[in-house]
């Protein structure tokens, strides 16, 4: 049963507080309430508002499904929430749909990114970053090969620098992967001195070559791309290249992402000394 006395009552104190506060602003009064009248009016609100709160409660316990109503209440009440709730429904198949979604898509392996541990990621920072005023090796690379134009002699200088670049860098790599990167790259620029192209099957294996060591650094791979650009190739084999290439330059720019947004790795062994020393002394 509606408490409409709670209603009425509710509706009767909020236009006598209206009323007065009509009359004190005719009599040009500033303060809309006296002192002695606003504390009072703020704890009948209150009073208003737990009494209120209480009613609500207690119907909902009184008729959560029909009990302690009228006969045939429940049953329309079961009918209306079986009826009349079209919004909860789709937002009950929306969430099955996207829980059965979720459940369907494969799982992440670890091959997504290429560099999954810290040792990847250490070997990679070392062969990128720079050292003070000098470029790391593989930009001195890249570097090197750009500067060096289409049918330049074997004589020119600019060669050793390049050679000098590669030796560097696979001398910082060490193991198989550094000898099958020096490997495959001093042949690379012994065809280019010698005035020979490559083909449109050897520049994969440059790529490969590089992501082996790991080495992933955008102008390599934009080298690789320009020279891969004059080379006559069928349209699937170009796109498969422009594919490895493009997951290539988003890993470098998710490094650099990442570079930028924790800041440079130092290590510095007095601080974790002076850490330890601290941690001991406490």
């Amino acid at each position: 049963m509606r408490r409409w006395w709670l209603d009425l009552g509710s509706f009767a104190v909020a236009l006598a507080l209206a009323a007065a506060v009509v009359l004190r602003w005719r009599r040009g009064q500033v303060a809309l309430l006296s002192s002695a009248a606003a504390p009072a009016i703020r704890l009948l609100a209150l009073l208003i508002v737990f009494v209120q709160g209480c009613a609500d409660r207690l119907r909902g316990r009184e008729e959560p499904d029909g009990h302690g109503a009228a006969p045939g209440a429940g049953q329309g009440s079961q009918d209306m929430s079986n009826g009349a709730g079209p919004l909860q429904q789709g937002e009950e198949d929306m969430s099955r749909e996207t829980s059965a979604a979720e459940s369907a898509a494969p799982a992440l392996g670890p091959d997504v990114f290429p560099l999954a541990d810290e040792a990847a990621l250490g070997r990679w920072a070392r062969l990128v970053a720079d050292d003070g005023l000098d470029v790391g090796p593989g930009k001195r690379l890249a570097l090197a090969l750009v500067t060096v134009p289409e049918a330049t002699p074997a004589s020119d200088p600019r060669w050793l620098q390049v050679a000098s670049a590669l030796e560097a860098l696979a001398d910082a790599v060490g193991g198989a992967e550094g000898e099958a990167f020096r490997s495959r790259w001093r042949a690379h620029v012994e065809a280019r001195k010698a005035g020979g192209g490559e083909t449109m099957a050897e520049l994969p294996a440059l790529l490969s070559s590089m992501e082996a060591l790991p080495l992933f650094h955008a102008g390599l791979a934009g080298y690789l791309w320009r020279r891969a650009a004059p080379l006559p190739a069928s349209a699937p084999v170009r796109a498969e290249l422009l594919g490895r290439i493009e997951r290539h330059l988003r890993a470098c720019e998710a490094l650099l992402k990442g570079q930028f947004e924790t800041g440079p790795i130092e290590f510095t062994a007095w601080r974790s000394r002076r850490r330890r020393r601290s941690a001991t002394r406490a």
